[in-house]
C-alpha cells in the first residue's frame, strides 16, 4: 500500500482521491517518491541516453517505472536481433574457412563458445552449423575425413559438435590437411553490406585474412541476378564434388554416364528428411536407426538383438520403413545404438540403384536423372540375431510399458530405468519390484551362480 501511495504522489489530486487518510503526509510521500525516482535514473543513465525518459520527468516515479519496462522489452527484442546477426556471421566464417588453418578453426570455435555463453537464453533459436566445417574438401581429403569419422565419431556418439572439431583439429587438420596443404573449395558467397562489414572486421581484428575465402556484397542494380548466379555456381560445384563420377556441360550442369546414357545429377535427398545422418554399410545385415522419427509404418518389435563393435548388446523396440527415393526399406528402431545405418543389401533391392567407385545413386529412368545417396563404408558396424521374446512377455493389460520394455531387453533395473527415461516412459516403484521378480532374470542369475568355481 505504501508503494502505491508513493506512485500516486506524482499527482496530488490522484493521491487525495485514493489515499484521503494520508493527506497530511502528502509532502513526505512526494519527497520520498522524487528521491527514489532520481536514484533509479542515476543508477540507469541509459534511460536518458536512449531517449526512453524525458529529463523533465525524472522525479515522476510512475513515469520512470514505465520507461524501465519499455526499455527492458526493447532490450529483449534487440538481443534476439543481435544474436541472429552474430550467428549468421559465424556461419559465414564456417562457410568461408579455407580448411587448412588451425588458427581459423580455433577462431570459429572460440566465437561459437562465446556466442553460446553470451546468448545462452536464446542460443537455441540460432543454430550454428559447426560440422559444416568438415564439408567441401577435395576427394582425397574427404576420404581421409570419412575414414576418421567412421573410426572415431561413430564410435563415440556422446561427443558434442565442439568435441568433434577438437578431435578433428588434432587427428586430421594438423596431421594431414596442413601437412599436405589441402584446402576446401572456394565458395562464391554474396552477403548484405552489414554482414560483409562484420565479417571483414573479425578477420582484421584477428589478423586472419589469409585463413578465409573472400566474400562479396549484394549491392547495385544487378544484385539479385549476381546472387542467383553465385548460388547456381555453388550448387553445381557441390554436385561435382559430392558425385565423383560426373562430367559437366559448358553451362556447368553436372551429368553422369549410365551405360552410355547421360543422367542429370541432383544434390537433393533420396532418403527421408535426415538422410545425411545415415551411413551406407556393406557389412550391416539390416538397416537400423536410433530415431523413430525417421520411420513410417512403425510397429512394436523387440525380437532383434544387436551387438555393436564394442560387444555391447542392444535390443530393438520397433520396426518400420525408411523412405529411399519413394521406395520403402525395412528399418529397425534400436534407440540405444545411437547410429543410423542403411544396409547395402537393402539398397541392392532397389530396382534403379547405381554403384560407381563406392558412390551410390538412385536413377529416375523417366526424366533421365540420378540422385546421390551416399558413400559406402566397408568397416563392420554390428552383429545381429533374432530372438523370440513373446514367451518372455507377461500377457494381459496390467503390465506397464516399463515392464514390457524390460521383458524385451532383460536389462537390470538401472539400465531399464535409463532406457525408459530416453523413451519418455514412466518408471515407478512398482516397475522396479516387477523387474526384481522377473523369472527369466532370476533363472539366468542362478545359472551364472552355478558356473562360479
Amino acid at each position: 500500500m505504501a508503494f502505491k501511495a508513493l506512485v500516486a504522489s506524482s499527482d496530488k489530486e490522484c493521491f487525495m482521491k485514493y489515499f484521503p487518510a494520508l493527506e497530511s503526509h502528502f509532502e513526505r510521500f512526494e519527497a520520498c517518491k522524487s528521491l527514489i525516482s532520481e536514484t533509479i535514473v542515476r543508477k540507469f543513465p541509459v534511460l536518458l541516453s536512449t531517449g526512453e525518459l524525458n529529463p523533465a520527468r525524472v522525479s515522476d516515479l510512475a513515469y520512470v517505472i514505465q520507461a524501465i519496462s519499455s526499455a527492458e522489452l526493447e532490450s529483449k527484442t534487440s538481443v534476439w536481433r543481435v544474436a541472429a546477426d552474430e550467428s549468421r556471421v559465424i556461419n559465414l566464417l564456417i562457410r568461408q574457412w579455407k580448411g587448412n588453418s588451425q588458427r581459423g578453426l580455433n577462431i570459429i570455435m572460440t566465437l561459437a563458445k562465446e556466442f553460446e555463453y553470451k546468448y545462452r537464453k536464446t542460443s537455441r533459436l540460432h543454430h550454428i552449423n559447426l560440422l559444416d566445417m568438415l564439408d567441401g574438401f577435395s576427394e582425397d581429403a574427404t576420404r581421409q575425413i570419412e575414414a576418421w569419422w567412421g573410426y572415431n565419431v561413430l564410435e563415440n556418439p556422446q561427443w558434442t559438435a565442439m568435441r568433434i572439431l577438437q578431435e578433428f583439429n588434432d587427428d586430421v587438420l594438423r596431421r594431414y590437411l596442413v601437412v599436405h596443404s589441402l584446402t576446401r573449395e572456394r565458395r562464391i558467397t554474396s552477403v548484405s553490406e552489414s554482414e560483409y562489414a562484420q565479417f571483414t572486421k573479425i578477420l582484421q581484428d584477428k589478423h586472419c585474412e589469409d585463413d578465409f575465402w573472400d566474400i562479396q556484397t549484394i549491392s547495385g542494380p544487378h544484385s539479385r541476378r549476381n546472387f542467383s548466379m553465385a548460388e547456381e555456381i555453388r550448387r553445381a560445384r557441390a554436385a561435382a564434388r559430392n558425385h565423383h563420377p560426373a562430367c559437366h556441360t559448358a553451362q556447368g550442369i553436372p551429368f553422369m554416364d549410365v551405360n552410355g546414357e547421360m543422367y542429370k545429377l541432383f544434390n537433393g535427398s533420396v532418403l527421408s528428411s535426415t538422410k545425411g545422418l545415415f551411413v551406407l554399410s556393406n557389412q550391416a545385415p539390416v538397416t537400423v536407426t536410433d530415431n523413430k522419427d525417421h520411420l513410417v509404418d512403425l510397429e512394436s518389435f523387440t525380437d532383434l538383438s544387436l551387438n555393436d563393435t564394442a560387444g555391447k548388446e542392444h535390443r530393438s523396440q520397433g520396426k518400420g520403413k525408411v523412405l529411399v527415393n519413394g521406395h520403402k526399406l525395412t528399418c529397425y528402431w534400436v534407440p540405444t545404438y545411437m547410429s543410423n545405418v542403411v544396409s547395402m543389401g537393402d539398397i541392392r533391392k532397389l530396382p534403379h540403384h547405381i554403384v560407381q567407385d563406392k558412390y551410390v545413386f538412385v536413377k529416375n529412368v523417366e526424366n533421365k536423372s540420378a540422385t546421390f545417396v551416399g558413400r559406402i563404408k566397408d568397416t563392420k558396424s554390428f552383429d545381429i540375431r533374432f530372438v523370440d521374446t513373446e514367451s518372455m512377455m507377461f500377457p494381459g493389460p496390467n503390465v506397464s510399458k516399463a515392464v514390457q520394455i524390460h521383458y524385451g531387453t532383460h536389462k537390470d533395473e538401472e539400465q531399464t530405468r535409463r532406457l525408459c527415461k530416453m523413451l519418455k516412459v514412466p518408471f515407478g516403484p512398482e516397475d522396479a519390484e516387477a523387474i526384481k521378480k522377473c523369472e527369466l532374470c532370476l533363472s539366468l542369475a542362478a545359472d551364472d551362480a552355478c558356473e562360479v568355481d
